[in-house]
């Protein structure tokens, strides 16, 4: 079982060489957000997003679901002829789709 910290002892204790010992890369040598936010948790078997649309639909995104759409949308862009250095806006209401948008653009523009 887990405590709960204050803030003020989270803060206390905070240590940035710690945390960056919990991601694949480093912030020295880059952190891809796709693979720290989506790709490490595809064997939990957890929903990465619970949504609840405007009109009241539910719908639960695996991360699984996540990782194999932002896979798609990233080769789409480099189909496209989208590399490193370009720029990707978009512009989408806050449904999951959003974050295929986000993590895609990620993976193209990070290799």
């Amino acid at each position: 079982m887990t405590t709960k910290q204050t803030y003020a002892a989270v803060r206390d204790d905070f240590d940035l060489a710690k945390i960056d010992t919990t991601f694949e890369g480093s912030f020295s040598d880059g952190v891809n957000a796709c693979i720290e936010c989506c790709d490490r948790h595809v064997s939990s078997g957890r929903a990465a997003l619970n949504w609840i649309g405007s009109d009241g639909e539910l719908r639960s995104v695996s991360y699984e679901y996540l990782k194999e759409q932002s896979a798609c949308f990233a080769n789409m862009l480099k189909a496209q002829g989208v590399g490193p250095g370009d720029r990707v806006a978009c512009l989408l209401p806050r449904v999951s789709e959003l974050l295929v948008t986000m993590l895609g653009s990620g993976l193209v523009l990070a290799s």
